[in-house]
């Protein structure tokens, strides 16, 4: 389980390096994440890495905010936050749309179209055609 404990850092150092590259500061960025369930289609946030991502981001003062149907309000790990609705404008005012878990209900087509940037860390946009130079996997 050594690489799953590691992964949250990863995971943080490489939308770290996203923004940085696009030349944004972690000060000023705002980064969108899609799930925080454990798993997709799970109303189930325990022991889920996106928290920590979350929370590591947060210390390098990234602005975050989340989108999950299946998990409406957060209050785990000393995480106390509210899914926001997923918009054509909560996408385009994010500068990086993180992908954490891929919920089957989200149009990745959509999401790509509107986004700055994705980082998607599920492969959940394997299927999406247009907009590829806009993603980047893990």
């Amino acid at each position: 389980g050594e690489i799953n404990r590691r992964m949250p850092e990863f995971v943080r150092d490489k939308a770290l390096r996203i923004l940085n590259h696009a030349g944004i500061a972690s000060a000023e960025a705002r980064i969108l994440v899609l799930g925080i369930a454990y798993k997709k289609d799970i109303k189930d946030e325990r022991e889920s890495p996106s928290i920590d991502v979350i929370k590591l981001l947060q210390a390098e003062g990234v602005e975050i905010s989340y989108h999950d149907p299946f998990i409406p309000e957060c209050n785990s790990h000393g995480l106390i936050m509210n899914s926001i609705p997923l918009t054509k404008q909560s996408i385009t005012e994010a500068d990086l749309v993180l992908i954490a878990t891929d919920h089957s209900s989200i149009d990745y087509q959509w999401v790509v179209q509107n986004a700055r940037r994705v980082f998607d860390t599920r492969n959940a946009t394997r299927n999406v055609s247009e907009g590829r130079e806009k993603i980047t996997l893990l």
